[in-house]
């Protein structure tokens, strides 16, 4: 605390004797200052210097991101599938979630071109519908509502995050592919577009995309499913 305990004014200098007190110690301060009416400042400056925590409002504090996943080692991941996934974009508004909540746990067998990817015991790879393969594809909304839909085991936002961080589990042969993760949609608010994230290789690294459901599907457009034939 800052207390005026004198002030004099003469010669055009007001002196100012200040008692100033925080929980360390007790000083008895004077204080020229050249403008009269300077009396406040020089108390709220004192009060700034002696109480800095006080003078500064507080920051409220970050709040931490949910764990989605972990790797457990070099040929484990276990990923969070009850807690939310991250959205594609700030504005982005969930349409769909298939997802069964729970913890999926990926390894990897095998090494290069050879290497598989688990999900929960069970071979998770790349899966084509027969009229993907036709010259134009299929419309994505189509390809949803007709054909996956209906299937179980599509990959979830955290799974496909989860891999990203940690490329070494990606199978060398899912390159080349836009790997679809269909356990979630999202949208814009006021927008009928839906879009579905996808993983795809850039040429040096994997990169994390997402694309409407008014695209055409081809067969380089894969969903990741478990317990599906590999291309």
């Amino acid at each position: 605390m800052a207390r005026l305990i004198e002030d004099t004014f003469g010669a055009g200098l007001e002196t100012v004797r200040l008692l100033v007190t925080n929980d360390r110690c007790t000083a008895e301060l004077g204080v020229e200052i050249r403008k009269k009416g300077g009396v406040k400042r020089a108390l709220d400056a004192l009060h700034r210097e002696f109480f800095p925590e006080e003078a500064k409002p507080a920051e409220p504090a970050p709040v931490p991101e949910p764990v989605r996943w972990e790797r457990v080692d070099e040929n484990t991941l276990r990923v969070f599938n009850n807690v939310p996934s991250k959205l594609p974009f700030n504005t982005a508004e969930r349409t769909w979630n298939v997802i069964t909540p729970g913890t999926v746990i990926f390894t990897k067998q095998g090494m290069g071109k050879d290497q598989i990817l688990l999900r929960n015991g069970v071979l998770f790879t790349p899966h084509v519908e027969e009229v993907q393969k036709a010259k134009n594809g299929i419309m994505g909304q189509i390809l949803w509502d007709t054909k996956l839909k209906g299937m179980s085991g599509h990959g979830s936002n955290n799974e496909l995050d989860a891999l990203h961080a940690n490329p070494d589990f990606i199978p060398e042969s899912w390159q080349g592919l836009a790997i679809f993760f269909w356990g979630e949609g999202f949208r814009c608010p006021g927008d009928t577009h839906e879009y579905v994230c996808y993983l795809s290789w850039g040429g040096q690294r994997w990169c994390v995309y997402y694309d409407w459901l008014g695209s055409q599907w081809r067969g380089s457009y894969p969903a990741a499913v478990s317990a599906s034939p590999a291309l």
